[in-house]
C-alpha cells in the first residue's frame, strides 16, 4: 500500500532520538516547524507538466498537450489556480504565441497552431500560473521542441573547454574524506569526457577521476589543513588545463551515502571540539515541507543520521543542518526514489501487429486492487516512430519533469535519463548532480527573521474586470455607478455594480474568450460623468534565455543574411565622397508626446511616430488623419493594414488596452497624444502572434500633457478594452475510416505524425477505461504514450509499441 504517513496531514515529524535534548534544543526545533509550517501554508508551491504529443514537429502542423498542474512533492493536484498560461517561445527567446487556458480540478488542455510563417528551428513551450510568478522562474515548466528542423542535427562540439568543481556541503573539510562532483563542459549544457588528475603543491597525484558522456564525473580525497590542491584535466581534442580547488574550510560537513536501498545514510562532521555541545537541528524537507527532523546536541565530532526512504516523497528534498538561531551550517540535497509513489498501470492491447486503416483496441487498468479508489485522470498520444526526430524520441516526461526537473533550479541536462529504470550508475550520477545545487541561505534567512516575501501576483480563481473610478485630480470616487457591456465574444449582456469606499470595483465570475470586447461606463454617485477609469492589468511575464540551451545550431536564412550585409553596406561605403560636418550639440528638449506609451519595447521605440502637433486638423476620426501619413501602412474600408501582412489587420493598442482595429474610426484625434508604428520585427517580437501583422500603438492625453490644441483630454468615464479572454482549445479530429474513406484520409494527412490524440482519459473508481483509434496509411511503427496520475498523486506512464505493415 502506498506510504500515506505525510500524505493527508501538512506535517508530520519523526524525532529520532541520538543526541542528549535539552529544553532550550527543543524549544528552537519546535519554533523551526512552527515557522517553516506557517511558510508552507502561506506559500504553496505550485507545478505544471505538460504531456505534448510529440517533441518534433513540422511547419504548418499542430501541437496538443494535457496540463497537470500539482502542488508539493507529493503531486496532489492543485486547487490553488484555476488559470493557467502556456507559451510558444521562439528561437531568439521571443514570445510567439501566448494562451489562457482555465483549469479544472487541477487539469487544462491546448493546442498551438504552427503557422507556415514560422521559421525552421529549436523552440521551446513554457508553462506557469499566476501564483507560480511569485517565485523563481525556473520552477516553470518549460520543453524544447524542434520545428522543421532536427534536434540532434549540427551538433557543434566547438567552445571554450570549462570545469566545474562542487565540493559535497560547499566546502572542503579537511581530515576526512571529501566527495567532489566534476562537471565537464565544451559549451554551457554540452558535456564531454575528460580524464584528470587531482595534485598538491609539489604535484604528487592524490586521485584521478573521469566524466561520463554527460560531462559528469567525482573523485574522493582528504584534504589537509592549509595545504593547495589542483585538478589537472585532459580535455577532448588534447588540451590540459589546470584548475585550483577551494580553500580547505573549518565548518560542519555533510556527507550522505544515498546507495541504499531502504534508507538514507547521513554523516554530520564537526571538525574542531570548539564546535562540540553545540545545539544542532537537521531537517529533511522540500521548500519548507519538513519530511523528517532530529533535534538535540552534538556530544561527539560525528553523528550519523538515518532517514527511512519510506519517510520521503519521489523526488528532490534538501537535508539542512542548522544551529538554535537558525543559521545554515550545512545543507546537501538528495533524490529519493519512491517506488510507491509510482502508479501501476496496465495496458492490454488485441496483438502487435495491424494493417492501415485498421482499429485499434486498448483496455487500460490504473492503480491496485487494494486502493479504496482508483479515479485517475490520463492522456494518450499515438505517434508514427518514422516521422519523429530520433533525438525525441526518449524526451522528457511526466516522471523527470515533476520529480526532477521542475523540482529544482539546475536545468539537469537528459532528466528523463535519470528516472528511467532505476538503474544503480544512472541513481549514482544522479546524486552527483545534486552536488551542484548550492546552499539556499536566502531561504533559511527568511525563515530565521520570520518574514515572508511579499506576494506580487495573487492566484487567479476566475476571469474578471476590475479596477478604480478616480476623479480628474486623481482621488478615488465611492459609491461610483460602473457599467459593463460585452460588445463582442462574450455571452454576458450588461452588468453592473458599485465601488467600494477606494473606489475600486470588481466584475467576478464572468466568462470571455480572447475575441471579447467590452465597455466600462462609469458615473460618479450624482450620476455626472466627469470620471477617469483605471482598469487593472497583469503585466506579461517575460521570456529569458533558454534554461537549458540548446546544443543545436541553426544558421540564419540566406535571405537574413543578406539583409544584414545591404545595412552593413549603407552604413559605411568606402567610395563615399559625403562631407562629414561636425557634431553639433542641441540643449532644447521638446515635450516626449509618448511618455505615457504602453509600448512593450520602450516609450518611443518605434519605426514612426506621429505627435498630436501633426494630428490637429479637421478631420473627423483618427483614421482619416492617418491615411497616407504612416510607412508602409495602408488603409482599407479604415482598417490599417501593413505592406509586409496584407492579410490581417494590425494590431491596435489604446493606452494599453487590445483593440480592434476598426476602433480608430471613433477616436477623436484631439484625443490622442501620439501615434507609434511598429512594423520590423525588432519591435513587433515583443508582442508574439499579437504583433505578426504589426502595431498600432495610441497613447491619449493625460492632465499633463502639453497640448498644442484641441481639448487634451480621453472620453470621460468610457473605456473600450479588450481583455485577455480564455483560448478555446480545439478538438483533435481522429480519423474514422468506418464511415468515409476519403474523409478519413484527408484527415489523417492533417493531422500529421499525430494518429491519436486523447487528453480526457479517466479510469472510473475500479481504475478500468478503455480507448480506441484507427491506424492510418502511414506504415511503420507507432508509438502509443499514455501519462497521468490519480487522486493520491502517484504518477503513471506506459509506452506501447504497435507495427503498421
Amino acid at each position: 500500500m502506498y506510504f500515506i504517513m505525510n500524505r493527508f496531514c501538512s506535517l508530520l515529524v519523526v524525532i529520532f532520538v541520538m543526541w542528549s535534548a535539552t529544553a532550550k534544543a527543543q524549544d528552537g526545533m519546535d519554533e523551526l516547524l512552527k515557522r517553516l509550517t506557517s511558510y508552507t501554508r502561506d506559500l504553496p508551491q505550485e507545478r505544471v507538466y505538460l504531456h505534448l504529443d510529440r517533441d518534433s514537429y513540422n511547419v504548418g502542423d499542430n501541437l496538443w498537450f494535457k496540463a497537470y498542474v500539482t502542488t508539493s512533492n507529493y503531486n496532489f493536484l492543485s486547487a490553488i489556480s484555476k488559470v493557467m498560461y502556456a507559451e510558444l517561445i521562439g528561437t531568439q527567446d521571443e514570445l510567439v504565441s501566448s494562451i489562457r487556458l482555465p483549469v479544472f480540478s487541477g487539469l487544462s488542455m491546448g493546442d498551438f497552431s504552427l503557422g507556415d510563417t514560422l521559421k525552421p528551428g529549436i523552440y521551446k513551450v513554457r508553462a506557469y500560473t499566476n501564483w507560480m510568478r511569485n517565485f523563481d522562474e525556473r520552477y516553470f515548466f518549460e520543453r524544447e521542441i524542434s520545428i522543421g528542423s532536427s534536434m540532434s542535427e549540427k551538433k557543434e562540439k566547438k567552445g571554450a573547454n570549462s570545469l566545474q568543481l562542487y565540493a559535497e556541503s560547499g566546502l572542503l573539510t579537511s581530515g576526512i574524506a571529501n566527495k567532489v562532483a566534476v562537471v565537464a563542459n565544451v559549451k554551457p549544457g554540452i558535456g564531454q569526457v575528460v580524464h584528470g588528475r587531482i595534485v598538491d603543491a609539489d604535484d604528487h597525484e592524490l586521485a584521478t577521476f573521469e566524466t561520463g558522456e554527460r560531462g559528469i564525473g567525482s573523485f574522493s580525497i582528504i584534504p589537509e589543513a592549509e595545504e593547495r590542491y589542483w585538478a589537472i584535466v585532459q580535455f577532448e581534442g588534447g588540451e590540459e588545463k589546470r584548475y585550483e580547488l577551494p580553500e580547505v574550510e573549518d565548518g560542519f560537513h555533510l556527507t550522505v551515502n544515498n546507495d541504499l536501498d531502504s534508507m538514507v545514510i547521513a554523516q554530520l562532521h564537526a571538525p574542531t571540539a570548539a564546535k562540540l555541545g553545540t545545539p544542532i537541528n537537521v531537517v529533511v524537507h522540500y521548500q519548507g515541507q519538513v519530511y523528517y527532523a532530529v533535534k538535540g546536541k552534538l556530544d561527539t565530532s560525528e553523528v550519523l543520521v538515518r532517514v527511512p526512504r519510506r519517510a520521503l516523497p519521489w523526488g528532490v528534498a534538501t537535508m539542512s543542518v542548522l544551529d538554535q538561531d537558525l543559521n545554515l551550517l550545512s545543507e546537501r540535497y538528495i533524490f529519493n526514489e519512491n517506488p510507491l509513489a509510482e502508479l501501476p498501470l496496465e495496458v492490454t492491447i488485441g496483438k502487435k501487429e495491424y494493417k492501415p486503416r485498421e482499429k485499434v483496441d486498448l483496455d487500460i487498468m490504473a492503480g491496485l486492487a487494494s486502493d479504496t479508489a482508483r479515479y485517475g485522470s490520463f492522456s494518450m498520444s499515438v505517434v508514427a516512430m518514422n516521422r519523429l526526430d530520433s533525438a525525441a524520441r526518449d524526451s522528457a516526461n511526466i516522471y523527470s519533469s515533476l520529480v526532477l526537473s521542475e523540482a529544482v533550479k539546475i536545468p539537469i541536462k537528459d532528466a528523463a535519463y535519470y528516472v528511467a529504470d532505476g538503474q544503480q550508475d544512472r541513481r549514482q550520477e544522479l546524486d552527483l548532480w545534486m552536488l551542484t545545487i548550492g546552499k539556499d541561505v536566502g531561504f533559511w534567512d527568511t525563515i530565521r527573521e520570520n518574514k515572508k516575501p511579499a506576494i506580487t501576483y495573487r492566484s487567479e480563481k476566475q476571469l474578471q474586470v476590475s479596477g478604480l473610478v478616480t476623479r480628474k485630480d486623481g482621488t478615488p470616487v465611492p459609491k461610483a455607478q460602473v457599467t459593463i457591456l460585452s460588445t463582442r465574444g462574450s455571452d454576458a449582456a450588461v452588468l453592473d455594480t458599485v465601488t467600494n469606499d477606494s473606489g475600486r470595483f470588481s466584475f467576478d465570475k464572468i466568462l470571455f474568450y480572447e475575441d471579447a470586447e467590452f465597455l466600462v461606463q462609469a458615473r460618479d454617485e450624482k450620476g455626472r460623468r466627469n470620471v477617469e477609469v483605471q482598469l487593472d492589468q497583469v503585466p506579461s511575464q517575460k521570456t529569458t534565455a533558454k534554461r537549458n540551451a540548446s546544443d543545436v545550431a541553426v544558421s540564419l536564412d540566406s535571405s537574413v543574411e543578406d539583409t544584414v550585409r545591404r545595412q552593413q553596406q549603407l552604413d559605411y561605403n568606402p567610395n563615399d565622397k559625403s562631407i562629414l560636418l561636425q557634431e553639433v550639440e542641441v540643449t532644447a528638449e521638446r515635450p516626449n508626446p509618448t511618455k505615457h506609451s504602453s509600448n512593450l519595447n520602450g516609450p518611443g521605440r518605434a519605426d514612426q511616430i506621429i505627435a498630436d502637433d501633426n494630428l490637429f486638423m479637421t478631420c473627423p476620426t483618427l483614421d482619416i488623419c492617418l491615411q497616407g501619413r504612416l510607412v508602409g501602412v495602408i488603409f482599407q474600408n479604415g482598417i490599417p493594414y501593413s505592406t509586409r501582412s496584407m492579410n490581417r489587420p494590425m494590431q491596435l493598442i489604446v493606452d494599453g488596452m487590445y483593440m480592434d482595429a476598426n476602433f480608430l474610426r471613433v477616436l477623436n484625434p484631439n484625443d490622442v497624444a501620439s501615434v507609434e508604428v511598429l512594423r520590423t520585427i525588432g519591435n513587433t517580437a515583443i508582442y508574439g502572434t499579437f504583433g505578426s501583422s504589426g502595431v498600432l500603438i495610441i497613447t491619449t492625453k493625460r492632465g499633463d500633457h502639453e497640448p498644442t490644441g484641441g481639448f487634451g483630454q480621453r472620453t470621460a468615464g468610457l473605456v473600450s478594452f479588450s481583455p485577455r479572454g480564455y483560448y478555446a482549445a480545439r478538438e483533435f479530429v481522429m480519423p474514422n475510416y468506418a464511415d468515409s474513406l476519403s474523409v478519413a484520409a484527408t484527415v489523417a494527412r492533417q493531422n500529421g505524425a499525430t494518429i491519436y490524440w486523447e487528453p480526457g482519459l479517466v479510469t472510473d473508481k475500479d481504475g478500468h477505461s478503455a480507448v480506441s483509434f484507427y491506424t492510418t496509411d502511414e506504415l511503420g511503427v507507432y508509438i502509443i504514450n499514455i501519462e497521468g496520475l490519480d487522486l493520491e498523486g502517484r504518477l503513471a506512464r506506459k509506452k506501447i509499441y504497435i507495427k503498421v505493415e
